[in-house]
C-alpha cells in the first residue's frame, strides 16, 4: 500500500471519528495490544481501534492525560493545524484528540522503527561519527519543524534518545508531508521522527518561568527547572546533549562538561558545537535548531556525510544500518520454551522441590533444631533458592516474548530483580547455617 493511499485512509479516519461514527470514549473502542507508558498523569497504550463491522485498524498510540496535570497542551494546539490542513513531515500524525471525563485522549500514528538510543546502542563505535553527521542534522530539522508549528514557538521540553525515532524504511501504515503547503504526503525513509509531545508548551511572551517543572535530567536546561521560561534554545540544549550521545553512546556527565566534553569519541569540530549548544546561559548558545544545524561539522563545509555502504566500507549509511537491524530482528527466532536446557532445568527443579515436600512432612530429614527452623528451610528458603537457580539457568528469550510483565521490564531490569533476589536468598542461607549451628 503506498503512502498517499495510508494517508487517505487516515483523513476518512479522522472524518469518521469527527462524525461520531466511532466512540473514541467508549471503554470497548480500542483493543490494547500492550501498555508503552504509565504514569500518575499520563497512560500511553498501544491499541487497535475495533469498527462496527468486526475488523480493527491499526495499531495505532493512546494516550490518556489526565487534565489536572496540565500536560498535553501540544497535542490540542497540533490537531488543530492538521484539522486545518498542516501536515508535518517528522512528527507523527494525530488521529484524533478529544476530552472526556476529566482526561485528554490523544489517538495518534504509531510510528514503526527503532529509538535513536537503539540505534546508537546498535551500531559500533567506529560508526558513530557517521551516524551523527546523518542524524544530528534531520533532528534538528525535525525541531525547527515543531518550533515552527504555530505563531508562537512549540517547545519540546523532552527530546531524549527514546523520544526520537528512526521510522523503518519499508512502507509504513502512516506518513506525513513537508508542509502545509504540500498537498502531496512526504516519505519518512530514514528521517527520524519526534514522538512524546506530554510536556510540550507553547512560549509565551513576557513569562519569567515554566508553571510547571518537567524534563529528564541529562537533557534538560537549567531554565527548565525554575531558572527562567523554556524556549528554543531550551531544545537546543537537549540537541546538544543528543550529538554527544550519538557520538559515545551514553548520556554526558558534571565531570564531561567540566573538561570541556573532551573525550577520545568526539572530535574538537564537534566539541566546540556541543559546549556552545550546551551552555548554562540560554544567551550563549545557538539561538534557534537551525543555526545549530547549519554549525555542525559536515554542514558548516559542505561536506555532509553521505555513504554508498559499499562492501568493506567502515561507515555505513543509517539506511543500510536501520536494514541490518531490522533483518537480524526479523531472523532472530524465539525459541520453543521446551527446549533441552529448560526442560533439564526443570526436571531438576522438580526432583528438589518434590524432595523438600518429603523431608518436610518425614521427622526422620529433619536436621537439628526447633520445628519452625525445619518447616522454614523446607517449606520456604530451599524452594526459594531452586526458583532464584533455576530462574539463572533458563534460557529466557521464549518468556521475554509472551509473558507481559517481562517484555514490560525488559532484560536488563529483570536482571537486575534476579540478582537482588539471589543476593537476599543467599543472605537468608548465612541466617539459615548461623542458627542450625547454634
Amino acid at each position: 500500500m503506498d503512502i498517499e493511499t495510508t494517508d487517505g485512509i487516515h483523513e476518512q479516519l479522522e472524518g469518521a471519528l469527527g462524525a461520531g461514527l466511532f466512540s473514541s470514549a467508549s471503554a470497548d473502542a480500542y483493543r490494547v495490544e500492550r501498555t508503552l507508558k504509565r504514569t500518575p498523569a499520563e497512560v500511553t497504550e498501544l491499541v487497535w481501534l475495533r469498527t462496527a463491522a468486526g475488523t480493527e485498524l491499526g495499531p495505532y498510540v493512546r494516550k490518556v492525560i489526565s487534565r489536572g496535570s496540565g500536560l498535553g497542551c501540544a497535542y490540542v494546539e497540533l490537531f488543530k493545524l492538521q484539522r486545518q490542513g498542516m501536515r508535518f513531515r517528522q512528527l507523527p500524525r494525530i488521529i484524533d484528540c478529544r476530552e472526556s471525563a476529566g482526561s485528554l485522549e490523544v489517538l495518534l500514528e504509531y510510528v514503526k522503527g527503532w529509538t535513536l538510543a537503539q540505534v546508537v546502542e546498535d551500531a559500533s563505535p567506529g560508526d558513530r561519527d557517521m551516524l551523527a553527521r546523518e542524524l544530528i542534522p534531520a533532528i534538528c530539522d525535525a525541531v525547527s519543524e515543531l518550533h515552527g508549528a504555530l505563531e508562537s514557538p512549540l517547545v519540546h521540553r523532552d527530546l531524549t534518545p527514546s523520544n526520537v525515532i528512526c521510522p523503518d524504511t519499508r512502507p509504513r501504515s502512516a506518513a506525513g508531508s513537508c508542509s502545509a503547503a504540500s498537498p502531496r504526503p512526504a516519505t519518512r525513509s530514514c528521517c527520524p521522527v519526534l514522538i512524546d509531545f506530554g510536556i510540550a508548551r507553547v512560549w509565551r511572551e513576557g513569562e519569567e518561568a515554566d508553571t510547571t517543572h518537567f524534563g529528564t535530567r541529562s537533557y534538560a536546561p537549567p531554565e527548565q527547572y525554575g531558572f527562567g521560561q523554556t524556549d528554543v534554545r531550551s531544545d537546543v540544549y537537549a540537541l546538544g546533549m543528543l550529538a554527544f550521545f550519538c557520538l559515545t553512546g551514553r548520556e554526558a556527565t558534571p565531570a564531561d562538561r567540566e573538561c570541556g566534553f573532551a573525550c577520545a569519541e568526539v572530535s574538537p569540530a564537534w566539541r566546540s558545537v556541543i559546549t556552545k549548544a550546551t551552555s548554562l546561559d540560554p544567551d550563549d548558545r545557538y539561538q534557534s535548531a537551525a543555526e545549530m544545524r547549519d554549525a555542525l561539522p559536515g554542514v558548516a563545509d559542505g561536506r555532509l556525510c553521505k555513504h554508498s555502504g559499499k562492501p568493506g566500507d567502515r561507515s555505513r549509511s543509517l539506511a543500510v544500518m536501520l536494514t541490518e537491524m531490522r533483518e537480524r530482528y526479523l531472523s532472530a527466532s524465539v525459541p520453543s520454551f521446551w527446549s533441552a536446557r529448560n526442560v533439564l532445568v526443570c526436571l531438576a527443579a522438580a526432583f528438589i522441590l518434590f524432595a523438600c515436600a518429603i523431608c518436610l512432612f518425614d521427622e526422620k530429614y529433619y536436621v537439628a533444631g526447633p520445628l519452625w527452623l525445619n518447616v522454614y528451610g523446607f517449606a520456604l528458603f530451599f524452594p526459594c533458592m531452586v526458583l532464584v537457580c533455576g530462574w539463572v539457568l533458563l534460557d529466557k528469550r521464549w518468556l521475554f516474548a509472551n509473558v507481559g510483565i517481562l517484555r514490560r521490564w525488559g532484560r536488563k531490569r529483570a536482571r537486575a530483580v534476579s540478582v537482588g533476589v539471589f543476593v537476599v536468598a543467599w543472605l537468608l542461607l548465612i541466617v539459615f547455617v548461623g542458627i542450625c549451628r547454634r
